[in-house]
């Protein structure tokens, strides 16, 4: 990720996903916020798809759409993590506050999940 970024405080964290410089879509705030909910002092979380849909009242394929977005956007950063007692990776979300460029805000620059899934399973 090119783009800088501010690590935050939690409360900082959702002020600013609430903020007029918050996420470029409505739906990416929402799942923030849902995200920011499961989030703990040292802004990172590791729900599932399942709970975040829930908590966001979206379906889970938005929630996977939504965190890609936020993540090109740099307000999240994912991180696979072992978990030995159910012999599983799971992800754990780290929350950020990015530097948005002009660029970004307009979305010159914005993934197409239907893209990357279907490049992904080839």
């Amino acid at each position: 990720m090119t783009e800088k970024s501010k690590w935050a405080n939690f409360n900082d964290i959702r002020i600013a996903i609430q903020s007029p410089r918050g996420p470029t879509r409505a739906t990416t705030r929402n799942v923030l916020l849902a995200l920011h909910s499961f989030g703990n002092p040292g802004c990172n979380c590791w729900p599932s798809h399942v709970e975040i849909a829930k908590r966001a009242r979206n379906c889970v394929r938005t929630i996977q759409t939504h965190l890609k977005y936020a993540e090109h956007e740099g307000w999240i950063v994912r991180r696979r993590r072992w978990n030995p007692g159910s012999r599983q990776y799971h992800t754990v979300y780290l929350l950020r506050i990015p530097e948005l460029l002009p660029e970004t805000v307009a979305g010159a620059d914005e993934p197409n999940p239907s893209n990357d899934d279907r490049q992904n399973a080839a």
